[in-house]
């Protein structure tokens, strides 16, 4: 779902249409929160740090490659983490331990893409998953030991009391999803609440900084200078590196250089992929399907048969490869985070990022 075409979408008729459900959309949303800050809805702490890394806007804004940074990140400064998951997109339901830190159920269908993912490339981190995450943080501490949290996409969740709140935007987002008339709420814009939700912020991640613009950037910077002018905002890059399927090779960026492509995704925003692609001179046709889909035979055959047909090679993101056999012959694309050097060196940013997240364990 791309955000940043989401205020054009259908023009003033497709707000229009649905400016009634997102007035009620938002007074349900405002009603909820109040409850919780007047203490009519209970408010669970764990007994232990919490982090939340979350969003305010539908589509993908990189959450996924923030959580398994965080969780490293909190590895390193001696922290037993454990990650806690909705499990979006999964075929089961009720609390799961995706992984204990030594054993991962490996099915994407019970598990949920996504936290498969992150149990992978985070070898001895448990990661639970299930709705009621405020039970989840319970297992969580209680049978393996986590001293910290790191709770997927729950910036709305707060049944679960939240230590420090690092929300994600897409720096090539507009600032104007979040004004109006284009920061309309769902389901007439992308906000999955009013606007008023960025003051829970203690530290803004402008995603795809690398994919973005000098100018863009500064919009943004000069963006939550007005509106929370106290919260630090940290660009970070996104880094690609590929490895072959099924053997794990690893496969060198230059070596997609001027190479015909096929993006096999199923994402809500494959533009940023593609676009990260193009950015390595690759020659890139898509084959986009819904966010979390599961490819049935059919459609992986189909993928198979239009890249030999095209000459194209298949490259799939991390993400989307939870969802493919193992078998699958593609190169997958590893996605990780890094804090924009010049930023670094600009703002310190490096101070900003662990100053609000050493604060709460310390």
């Amino acid at each position: 779902m791309n955000v940043a075409a989401w205020p054009f979408r259908g023009g003033a008729a497709w707000r229009g249409v649905f400016f009634l459900p997102s007035l009620l959309y938002g007074a349900a949303v405002r009603l909820r929160s109040s409850a919780y800050a007047a203490g009519f809805l209970e408010t669970v702490r764990a007994g232990v740090p919490v982090f939340c890394v979350g969003n305010m806007t539908t589509g993908g804004t990189g959450k996924t490659p923030g959580v398994i940074w965080l969780a490293s990140f909190l590895r390193q400064k001696g922290r037993r983490p454990a990650v806690l998951s909705r499990g979006y997109g999964r075929r089961s339901s009720g609390l799961s331990v995706v992984s204990d830190g030594k054993n991962t159920v490996r099915d994407a269908a019970l598990a949920g893409d996504e936290p498969l993912l992150i149990a992978e490339r985070l070898p001895g981190v448990p990661v639970v998953v299930g709705a009621d995450r405020a039970r989840a943080a319970r297992a969580a501490v209680a049978d393996h030991s986590a001293d910290c949290l790191v709770m997927d996409d729950g910036f709305q969740h707060l049944r679960l009391h939240r230590d420090r709140n690092l929300l994600c935007v897409d720096a090539l987002s507009d600032p104007a999803v979040f004004s109006r008339p284009f920061g309309a709420l769902l389901p007439a814009g992308p906000l999955r609440e009013p606007p008023s939700g960025l003051r829970r912020a203690d530290l803004v991640f402008l995603t795809k900084a690398n994919l973005s613009s000098a100018d863009q950037i500064e919009r943004w910077r000069s963006f939550f200078r007005r509106q929370a002018p106290d919260v630090p905002v940290v660009p970070v890059r996104y880094e690609l590196s590929f490895y072959r399927r099924p053997s794990g090779e690893l496969v060198a960026g230059d070596d997609i250089q001027g190479r015909a492509v096929l993006a096999f995704t199923g994402l809500a925003r494959p533009e940023s992929f593609e676009a990260a692609l193009r950015r390595s001179s690759a020659d890139v046709f898509c084959a986009r399907f819904p966010d979390h889909h599961f490819f049935t035979a059919a459609e992986r055959e189909g993928v198979l048969q239009r890249a030999e047909r095209e000459n194209r090679r298949i490259i799939t993101t991390e993400k989307d490869a939870q969802r493919l056999p193992p078998d699958f012959p593609c190169l997958v694309a590893k996605l990780d985070w890094r804090p924009d050097p010049a930023d670094l060196e600009r703002k310190g940013a490096d101070f900003e990022w662990t100053r609000v997240i050493v604060s709460a364990i310390s």
